[in-house]
């Protein structure tokens, strides 16, 4: 997802690494060997999936496949392609399969069950399907579910995979529950629901009137008039919830606000600690910085080099990992704390601020 946000350069700012990205960067994730997967459309436009080792910078590998934010799970790393679905293990191909239908657009149109079946979604035409594969690699099943799905399938604890779908532009469309285990449909509600994140029991959506919380029954459990746009779960009991209006910290339970700040603070990203930053406006509203926020306050930001977020941030081992597109496609590293050691690009190479091309 492009995150319409940019970036100002600071002094003060601990710049680990700049590495130069050929084409326009996709998405961004963690590999099972920890290592950093970047999945971008090469300068002839291409869809390609690069792996390399976040300490040192260097390639693991490089390989022509991936659309999309790349999506991790069963010691796997699966991607779209321009006509399916691959599955990586490691530096090599561990499966495929290609699709006789048009994949559906998205940043990332995968979602994993907690049982390990791969879902994506495909449409023929006005009409569209969901379809499982074990992690293996061999379909499982398939589920004509009406409209086309729009964006990734959300599967919630209980192996629920919720989809949009909607039939032509301007239709409110449906949100489609479908059983991850066999591909039954559950059931569909019409109306503008939206899925944002995942639950034990249901999922977080944005809804006609702001947002609210959804069980696996397709119930609203509460409603609050709040336009949403992302929602991030702190792990607590509470959930971050971003919106136009600003971000607020939301009890789960209720739906009552825990906390609200009043700066646009979205979206925002929880790390390996439990700390949650967002992508915030400083004081002084001409520049946004990566901010560790608490309950009733921002505290810790940290400027980020110029330009314009993709996907979310990884923040791990005080170090941040972000791509960015505009002005020119990098994926940045930077020191989250001034006390943080190891384990960052500008100590392994022995200089600050050093720009790479991914390729030799």
């Amino acid at each position: 997802m492009l995150i319409p946000l940019m970036f100002a350069c600071s002094g003060t700012n601990d710049l680990a690494f700049s590495l130069e990205l050929p084409g326009t960067p996709q998405g961004l994730a963690l590999t099972p060997e920890g290592h950093l997967a970047v999945t971008h459309l090469d300068e002839g436009d291409l869809p390609r999936l690069s792996v390399f080792n976040r300490n040192s910078g260097n390639v693991v590998f490089s390989h022509p496949a991936g659309t999309g934010a790349p999506v991790v799970g069963d010691g796997r790393v699966y991607v779209l392609t321009r006509t399916g679905v691959r599955a990586f293990r490691g530096v090599q191909v561990d499966w495929e399969i290609e699709s006789f239908d048009d994949l559906v657009p998205g940043d990332s149109a995968i979602a994993l069950t907690q049982d390990g079946i791969v879902v994506y979604g495909t449409q023929r035409g006005s009409l569209g399907t969901l379809h499982g594969v074990t992690h293996l690699g061999f379909p499982s099943w398939d589920a004509p579910i009406g409209g086309v799905p729009r964006g990734a399938p959300v599967t919630d604890r209980g192996d629920v995979v919720y989809v949009w779908t909607f039939l032509e532009e301007g239709d409110e469309g449906e949100l489609v529950a479908v059983e991850g285990s066999t591909g039954t449909i559950l059931w569909r509600l019409a109306g503008g629901f939206h899925p944002l994140a995942a639950l034990d029991d249901g999922l977080i959506v944005s809804t006609d009137a702001g947002v609210g919380r959804m069980t696996s029954s397709g119930a609203l459990a509460w409603e609050q008039p709040w336009p949403a746009t992302a929602a991030t779960l702190a792990g607590d009991g509470t959930v971050w919830i971003s919106g136009v209006e600003g971000t607020r910290r939301v009890d789960l339970s209720t739906g009552g606000a825990v906390a609200t700040l009043p700066s646009s603070c979205g979206p925002v990203v929880v790390d390996l600690l439990g700390t949650a930053w967002g992508l915030c406006d400083d004081a002084t509203g001409g520049a946004v910085e990566l901010t560790s926020l608490s309950n009733q306050a921002r505290s810790e930001s940290v400027p980020i080099a110029s330009g314009t977020a993709v996907d979310a941030p990884i923040i791990l081992d005080a170090v941040v990992y972000m791509l960015v597109d505009a002005p020119r496609p990098r994926l940045l590293g930077f020191v989250e704390g001034i006390t943080a050691s190891g384990a960052s690009w500008s100590r392994a190479t022995g200089s600050t601020g050093n720009d790479r091309r991914m390729y030799p």
